[in-house]
């Protein structure tokens, strides 16, 4: 002891102490109990055992204080342990229980002040004569789960005795916790904190910062501790066998139910390493196992998923790792974040985000002269912690908690997780030679949901119908509307049906049918819009060939899809007939050479073919006949080629009823109206301009051409949808930035 009264604070009360100086008032290391009384309960008795705790306890009558920059443990003399009476019962007795439920929470959440404490409170409820509650809460500081325990055993012995007149049976304690703290600063320094700190630093080497769970909300910049539990209950015949099969593996339950939680973190992230904090008691040695105090310390366990081990080979490692970090686990875990330097991150927990605790023997009901104590389970509403999953061992199996913070999860998500770790734990038991990425997981809902439910995809759409065919209904629905709009220039449904119709004949004469390529080398222009359906009702399919692109890819796809036709304007043609002298070496068959058709001053002769129909071989049709159904549906529509980053480039052929049924689905998605105006943004070069142009001939809406240079920044865009009128954009995500 000393004059002041004053002691070094250990190296856990140091890092609440700090943490208390960033949040003041927070009620996150809360510790509460709750014990339920019932019987014939003498108050003045209970009262006068708690203060003998405190008396013999000194760290129940510790407070802090700063001396020069740092904190020290200040004990009093003497405190007198209030326990006030909350009397409940005027209350009607159906309110009773959630009254006392209420104020075991907000109890729980009434936070401390360290400096000037105490930094233990109880209170008493009572809801009947016979039935009590005892709410006990105490600051991390001074104690831990373990000494919850102690204080528990001690109020039992010593309200024992007190009531039978006999005096305290408990044995006088050897030493403090300030003694523990004091003899932790001497040991923890030199070569011995250097060889734990080493072991550490080696097995937390390239851990990731952060466990990426699937969360129903993004992460906070800041994190947040608010949090909720969901309990549950898994039957004797598991936890049997679960034992079983740690015996067989030489191993402890807590090892095989924490390699089975670490396997399904890894299969909820899909990251190949695992870390997982556990508390760990830390009352190694025999003079401290009865005292009240912050001793837990918390150990981070690593599993590495890299090679997909069988859960066998995973239970081997978890029991190795597990082992190693009980040899060291003096090291307090602050230590090991100050050694490791993780990357650092206000949103989460350094170096590992999930809990994990397994209690082997639970605290059971006691007999007191006249009283029987139950405790009762309480919830501070905080989570320290993205998840922490405790377990049990009861006579009927293992009882659970997640807790969880409300602020990342859902209740229905942890519940999902739930009945997952208990179908991967009957998969365990029932193959732990299968590897962990092939153990079942999904429960028989959710497979049906995957595999049936949401595979029920299909919807009616027309098989045999052309996307010209579906173009051609509209022309006669809405003839006279806008169907595509370039600057000061317009073309009506029933205009660029008639020009469309006159190209098509016009390629039928060049040979072109069914699935024959048409090269496209147009800018975004109602020319543009002619050739498109012009292929297409011609029965051919488009390739689209961007006057932007390099000659060398250029030539390439001219050469490798080797197109009947290709269309483009005057000042366009030299670039192509500079291509066409590229590609000599590779057709040199003056035959096998494109033929090249100017839709500006070609078209003269173009509209001397016949506008309202598409002829076709079929010599009985006339000018005026319904057009021929040319191509079939299962003939391509168009050729794109890929980029060729990742080797060669490849010509993609799509065929009619794909782009039908994705066409059909997208004025679905988008609800789009026949008075509609949606812009054509994506070049024609990329198969997003499909689902922007013909949705909207498809439905009567009107395709706004942009102007030649597409708008550069946001303001941009705003003043161009404002002068066009625009109602839909369909725009590439990195744009939308």
């Amino acid at each position: 002891s000393r004059a002041d009264n004053r002691f070094p604070v250990s190296f856990s009360q140091q890092r609440l102490w700090f943490l208390d100086q960033l949040e003041p008032g927070s009620a996150q290391y809360n510790i509460p109990l709750a014990l339920r009384l019932t019987g014939d309960l003498n108050v003045n008795v209970l009262r006068q055992a708690f203060n003998l705790i405190v008396e013999r306890h000194a760290s129940l009558r510790t407070t802090f204080t700063r001396v020069a920059d740092r904190p020290m443990q200040v004990i009093a003399p003497a405190l007198e342990l209030e326990l006030p009476l909350v009397d409940l019962q005027k209350l009607p007795t159906a309110e009773r229980e959630q009254r006392a439920r209420e104020l075991a929470v907000l109890e729980a959440q009434r936070p401390f002040n360290l400096q000037t404490g105490p930094l233990v409170r109880a209170q008493l409820l009572k809801l009947a004569a016979d039935d009590h509650v005892i709410l006990v809460t105490m600051h991390h500081s001074i104690s831990d789960g373990w000494s919850m325990g102690v204080l528990t055993r001690e109020v039992v012995a010593l309200y024992s005795a007190l009531k039978l007149g006999r005096p305290s049976p408990l044995l006088p304690l050897d030493i403090q916790y300030a003694d523990f703290a004091v003899w932790q600063r001497e040991r923890l320094q030199g070569e011995f904190l250097a060889e734990q700190l080493d072991y550490w630093k080696a097995k937390l080497a390239g851990s990731p910062p952060l466990l990426n769970l699937p969360a129903d909300r993004p992460r906070p910049a800041m994190q947040t501790t608010r949090g909720a539990r969901t309990t549950f209950h898994f039957p004797r015949a598991l936890l049997s066998k679960l034992h079983a099969l740690a015996q067989q593996a030489d191993a402890t339950l807590f090892m095989t139910l924490l390699a089975a939680f670490q396997a399904l973190l890894q299969r909820y992230s899909n990251q190949e390493t695992i870390n997982v904090g556990t508390p760990i008691a830390n009352r190694n040695r025999a003079e401290i196992e009865g005292l009240i105090g912050f001793f837990v310390n918390t150990l981070v366990l690593r599993a590495d998923f890299d090679d997909d081990p069988t859960f066998r080979q995973l239970l081997a490692q978890v029991r190795e790792t597990t082992l190693e970090a009980y040899d060291h686990q003096d090291v307090p875990f602050d230590l090991v974040v100050e050694a490791v330097q993780p990357e650092r991150d206000l949103s989460h927990t350094p170096l590992f985000q999930v809990m994990f605790l397994l209690q082997n023997n639970p605290a059971q009901q006691a007999q007191l002269p006249g009283l029987t104590l139950q405790p009762v389970e309480t919830d501070t509403g905080a989570s320290p912690f993205d998840l922490t999953l405790g377990l049990a061992e009861q006579p009927d199996g293992l009882a659970g908690s997640v807790e969880y913070n409300a602020d990342l999860f859902d209740a229905d998500t942890i519940e999902r997780l739930v009945g997952h770790l208990r179908l991967l734990l009957e998969g365990i038991v029932a193959q732990p030679d299968a590897r962990v990425s092939r153990l079942p997981l999904l429960t028989a809902a959710e497979q049906h949901k995957l595999l049936v439910e949401w595979n029920d995809t299909a919807v009616p759409y027309p098989l045999d119908q052309c996307v010209h065919h579906l173009f051609e209904a509209q022309v006669e629905r809405t003839p006279e509307a806008t169907a595509v709009a370039y600057r000061d220039q317009t073309l009506t449904y029933a205009q660029l049906n008639a020009r469309a119709n006159q190209l098509a004949h016009y390629l039928q004469t060049l040979g072109v049918g069914p699935d024959a390529l048409v090269g496209l080398s147009l800018p975004r222009s109602p020319e543009m819009a002619v050739a498109l359906l012009g292929i297409l009702k011609a029965g051919g399919a488009y390739l689209p060939l961007d006057p932007d692109y390099p000659a060398e890819r250029l030539a390439f796809i001219i050469q490798d899809a080797q197109p009947a036709v290709i269309l483009t304007i005057d000042d366009l043609r030299l670039t192509i007939d500079d291509l066409r002298l590229t590609i000599d070496d590779w057709l040199p068959s003056e035959n096998q050479q494109p033929k090249i058709v100017n839709l500006d001053t070609d078209w003269e002769m173009i509209a001397q073919q016949p506008y309202l129909a598409v002829l076709g071989a079929n010599p009985h049709s006339s000018p005026s006949s319904a057009p021929i159904r040319i191509p079939q549906s299962d003939n391509l529509a168009y050729v794109i080629y890929t980029s060729g980053s990742t080797g060669t480039p490849k010509g993609v052929q799509v065929e009619h009823r794909s782009v039908v049924n994705h066409n059909l689905a997208v004025i679905d998605l988008f609800r789009l109206r026949s008075g509609d105006r949606v812009l054509q943004f994506s070049t024609i070069n990329f198969d997003a301009a499909v689902e922007q142009i013909f949705p909207t001939w498809l439905c009567g809406a009107t395709l706004v051409l942009p102007p030649d240079e597409l708008p550069g920044d946001a303001r941009d865009m705003l003043r161009l949808a404002t002068a066009e009128q625009l109602t839909v954009l369909n725009l590439p995500t990195t744009y939308w930035h």
